[in-house]
Order: C-alpha cells, then structure tokens, then sequence
C-alpha cells in the first residue's frame, strides 16, 4: 500500500509543477478500471483481466476507440490541474484516508 500512496505524492507533486500533465477526476461509478498510455510513438490499452492484473492491448483502432471515448468522459470531468488548492487538497485526502481504511481492514 505504501507503493499506492507514493504514486498519489508523485501526482499530487506533478499536478502542481509540471503544466505539461493533466489529470482529471470523474466521480461517476462507472466501475471501470481501463488504463490508456499514449505518446507520439504509440499507445496501449490496459484491461482489467482479474483481480491482480490487466491485459494489455496494442491494436492501434482499439486504442483509437478507447482515447475517443477517454476524451468524452474528459469533457465531464473535473480537472484538478485547474481546480483550487482546497479541492485539490480534498482530493487527495480522501484518497489517502481510503488506503489508511484499508490498511486497516486487512490489519483486522
């Protein structure tokens, strides 16, 4: 769990110092957990296979049809790039106490 919160630091850091990343935030349950990792000389689509792991897919239409829809759910949602440093801070808080939650259920 320590892994998840040092990736949260990483994100919250880079939100504040590098204007060149974007991260945004939808709070619809979607119950969707699909990862897309683009860049100019390619793109690959990560799928949730099962509980541990994902499959990873580098078919250029499936990733072409996952950024059109990634790009619609941007529209509707939250930018915390943009947002103020209340909201950010709220954010990123509430992720924090949801890993502490969980630390502790797996204590108990």
């Amino acid at each position: 769990m320590e892994e998840v919160r040092i990736v949260l630091r990483n994100i919250e850091f880079k939100i504040q110092n590098n204007p060149d990343f974007n991260f945004y935030v939808n709070d619809l349950v979607i119950l969707s957990n699909n990862i897309l990792f683009k860049n100019e000389h390619q793109s690959s689509f990560f799928l949730p296979f099962n509980m541990f792991g994902y499959m990873m897919n580098n078919d250029e239409n499936t990733c072409n049809d996952t950024l059109i829809y990634f790009e619609h759910e941007i529209k509707n949602s939250k930018s915390l790039n943009t947002s103020g440093n209340r909201e950010r801070k709220m954010f990123f808080n509430k992720m924090y106490q949801q890993i502490d939650q969980l630390l502790e259920k797996l204590k108990g």
